[in-house]
């Protein structure tokens, strides 16, 4: 089953430490921490959205009828993002978590931290 194996996955970002969570002094040293994390997990791409979600259903031909199933490769491509985004969320101080919490994906929490600090 599908999903059963995506929650036994090992989370490649475990073994990672960021040695200070985000705050409004620490943000060159905390960003180059990250990204070379994610480089390493092979995950840089949730950040930049360069790691697509695929289409939440396929489309599967059964007996001549076509039904609209749930998309493995949606379902791995979630768990990785949600993996990426715990792990930025895990490392932020709380002021900075406070304006980017409700973002749903990595890409969409990196885009809002990279424009608290671009100025």
């Amino acid at each position: 089953m599908a999903s059963s194996s995506l929650t036994n996955d090992k989370n490649p970002l475990g073994g990672h430490v960021v040695s200070e969570k985000l705050t409004k002094t620490n943000y060159a040293s905390w960003k180059a921490q990250v990204r070379a994390a994610m480089r390493g997990a092979q995950l840089r791409g949730f950040l930049t959205g360069d790691a697509k979600a695929p289409a939440q259903q396929i489309i599967v031909k059964e007996d001549g009828k076509e039904e609209k199933r749930p998309n493995p490769e949606f379902a791995r491509w979630d768990a990785q993002d949600q993996q990426v985004l715990s792990f930025i969320l895990s490392n932020l101080s709380p002021a900075i978590l406070s304006q980017v919490n409700a973002s749903e994906t990595a890409s969409e929490a990196w885009r809002i931290i990279e424009g608290i600090f671009a100025s």
